[in-house]
């Protein structure tokens, strides 16, 4: 197994973040457990009403904890466009 994705998340909805979040972590975990070497995810549409610049810092921000969580697994990270 190369790697395992999760797709179609969207982190910056605000009804479903959290929970998308959650599934996020746990597919982290799936992917150690599995023995995969990379999780990958996208950063969904980013936050609404925000320029480009806002969204790529809000998803920098939002995501370096996940990162640093499945690197300190172990994994590799790597995000889809």
């Amino acid at each position: 197994l190369a790697a395992v994705s999760i797709f179609g998340q969207n982190y910056f909805d605000a009804a479903t973040g959290d929970e998308r979040l959650t599934r996020l972590r746990r597919v982290v975990d799936l992917t150690v457990t599995l023995g995969a070497p990379v999780v990958v995810f996208g950063a969904g549409s980013g936050a609404p009403g925000a320029n480009e610049a806002e969204k790529v810092n809000a998803a920098v921000e939002f995501f370096r904890p996940v990162i640093a969580d499945a690197q300190a697994k172990g994994l590799k990270v790597a995000f889809y466009n």
